[in-house]
């Protein structure tokens, strides 16, 4: 018998912790700026760096989005 919470695709409980969405965002963010520093030059470098920069808040607010619509 399937329930209105079938469909709905679960959500590891793992987003739920802040820490772990913090350092997840930190390592996105690291990441596109490690690329930015090996791989580019120029004005591009500079806009790589500053969506980096804009990427570290973005993916904690989306993954707390993310955590709180999952519940319990």
């Amino acid at each position: 018998m399937a329930t209105e919470r079938d469909d709905e695709p679960e959500v590891p409980a793992v987003f739920a912790d802040p820490r772990y969405r913090a350092a997840l965002a930190l390592s996105n963010g690291l990441l596109i700026a490690g690329i930015a520093f090996f791989a580019l030059e120029g004005t591009i470098q500079l806009l790589v760096y500053g969506l980096a920069v804009l990427d570290v808040p973005v993916t904690m607010y989306v993954l707390g989005r993310v955590a709180d619509q999952s519940g319990p």
